[in-house]
């Protein structure tokens, strides 16, 4: 069975996500930290987000450039290397 896809809802849910995955990583980043989500699993879930985004060719260089900006600071604090 297929079914048809609106793509600017599609496109608006993955932004939606993504926009979340920024300020839970946000909260860890800035605040030290969220009770409910390692640092680790923040960023693990911001990657894979990012990913499946661009799998569907949304533009994430604004996402992009905010963990690339932060990165230094991620690992500093909580050892976490993004490649």
């Amino acid at each position: 069975m297929r079914y048809k896809v609106n793509g600017d809802l599609l496109e608006k849910g993955i932004i939606e996500a993504l926009k979340s995955k920024v300020n839970q990583l946000e909260s860890v980043i800035e605040k030290g930290g969220n009770r409910n989500v390692s640092p680790q699993v923040a960023v693990d879930e911001y990657l894979q987000t990012m990913e499946v985004a661009k799998s569907f060719l949304i533009d994430t260089t604004m996402y992009d450039d905010y963990l690339f900006n932060n990165s230094k600071e991620l690992k500093r604090r909580y050892g976490i290397e993004i490649k």
